[in-house]
């Protein structure tokens, strides 16, 4: 999928879209839980025809609306009317005699295009592991992003969940609180930092808008695309009260800022990696204490 405005895109756009919606990904991820990892304003259009009547109601929007957002900014930039839904591209191949691709849908349906823009992303495909035996598992398995749109009532349920990667970590939060009993796989422990999720009332939002235009123009001058960046200093220039003091605020901040506006050095020296990491491990809020070996 691939959508843009023209003042932001010097070529026509039209897109064809395998969900029923223009929302991407935010289509298939509403599993509990989900939700961005990205503060807003950060997370969103930077056009001021988008950002001047839209409202958030958290610093980090779950998923049912940023598919709200995504169908809003289907509405103010009128995308629909160039884009095919529910279509499955099944090939793709550049010819060379007339420099065009040449794009096939799974219906049939053939379309030729100067540009092509996949927008795939690195997780389109999904991953169902092989295990044996599973289709002859008793009870249901879901995969998340396969979740279904009725939401399954999982209440008082034994509930056991695979993988602890940002999808699992999100899906735990929500679902070990309301399991009879919880049983978590994993491989390796994932190193989650506090989100600091704030509600907004109203048209309360945590930035002002006046302050908008330039906390779009500082993402260009950041290392992470945001609008804060590194300390000007190395995690060692200081002592080790001054430091703690630091990673603590970070660390109460929320969002990136332990990663991305910490020390300089932080994630190009194993040493100063090692210190954030040490602040890490002592500051998570509990241990791991049932370990299986197979």
């Amino acid at each position: 999928m691939a959508f843009g405005k023209d003042s932001l895109y010097p070529i026509a756009l039209f897109t064809l879209v395998k969900p029923a919606e223009l929302c991407a990904t935010r289509y298939w991820n509403r599993y509990p839980g989900a939700r961005v990892d990205t503060t807003v304003p950060h997370y969103e259009f930077s056009d001021p025809d988008l950002w001047a009547d839209w409202h958030w109601t958290q610093r980090f929007p779950g998923s049912a609306e940023l598919r709200a957002y995504f169908k809003y900014v289907a509405d103010k930039w009128d995308l629909r009317k160039d884009s095919i839904f529910n279509t499955y591209v099944n090939s793709v191949v550049w010819h060379n005699d007339d420099s065009r691709w040449m794009i096939r849908t799974r219906d049939g349906r053939t379309f030729s295009a100067r540009y092509f823009l996949p927008n795939t992303g690195f997780a389109a495909k999904r991953h169902i592991p092989d295990y044996k035996n599973l289709e002859s598992f008793a009870g249901t398995w879901i995969h998340p992003s396969y979740w279904p749109k009725e939401e399954p009532d999982l209440k008082g349920k034994r509930i056991a969940m695979i993988g602890t990667g940002s999808t699992g970590v999100q899906m735990i939060q929500e679902l070990a609180p309301i399991a009879s009993e919880f049983t978590l796989f994993q491989r390796t422990p994932n190193l989650a930092l506090p989100m600091g999720q704030v509600e907004y009332q109203g048209k309360e939002q945590g930035t002002s808008k006046d302050n908008y235009p330039s906390l779009y123009a500082g993402r260009k001058e950041s290392f992470g695309g945001f609008d804060f960046s590194f300390l000007p200093m190395k995690t060692f220039d200081v002592d080790t009260e001054e430091r703690q003091k630091t990673y603590q605020a970070l660390w109460d901040h929320g969002d990136f800022h332990f990663w991305l506006a910490t020390y300089y050095d932080m994630l190009f020296s194993d040493e100063a990696n090692t210190e954030a990491y040490n602040f890490w491990y002592s500051s998570r809020p509990c241990m791991i204490f049932t370990v299986l070996t197979f």
